[in-house]
């Protein structure tokens, strides 16, 4: 599935509002969107209804992590994964639109943030994507952009982890 706004991600961002004020509350706030799993993979799970994050608050920089976008629902699916560069501003973007919820209002581009990725996966697929992220805060959601379009027209939010030192 490939989409004609790829050139333009750092417009897309535009729909993708992410702000935060500390690791607590953004550790509070996206445990709210995270089902039990034993797994450690970052995963992005879109059934249709909601974008969760399934995995762990914090996860071990030690080169490539593995992300993955499961897709349960009848639709195409895209997913950014954003770092946050503070917690003030991720806990403004869980705020303004908390993880399970989604939203059709332009959300504003996190200030201060940058995509790191962006995964695409068709209706009942999934995508792994190995990505090479720095320690820090990442805000990730899932949209909706219909086919020739080249930004969302829906975007839900699905959580946020932390990417710490391994050592």
């Amino acid at each position: 599935m490939k989409h004609a706004w790829i050139p333009a991600l750092s417009i897309a961002c535009l729909f993708f509002g992410a702000c935060s004020n500390s690791a607590e509350t953004a550790t509070t706030q996206s445990n709210d969107a995270v089902t039990t799993t034993t797994s450690d993979t970052p995963t992005v799970v879109f059934d249709g209804e909601t974008c969760s994050y399934e995995g762990p608050l914090e996860v071990p920089n030690g080169g490539l992590i593995l992300v993955t976008l499961e897709n349960s629902s009848d639709i195409d699916i895209d997913a950014g994964v954003f770092r946050i560069y503070s917690e003030t501003a991720l806990t403004a973007a869980l705020d303004r639109l908390p993880p399970g919820s989604g939203s059709d209002i332009l959300l504003g581009a996190p200030p201060g943030s940058q995509q790191e990725a962006w995964l695409q996966a068709p209706a009942a697929g999934s995508n792994k994507e190995s990505l090479l992220l720095e320690i820090g805060l990442y805000l990730i959601d899932c949209a909706r952009i219909p086919y020739g379009d080249t930004l969302p027209d829906y975007v839900w939010r699905g959580g946020s982890f932390e990417v710490v030192s391994d050592g």
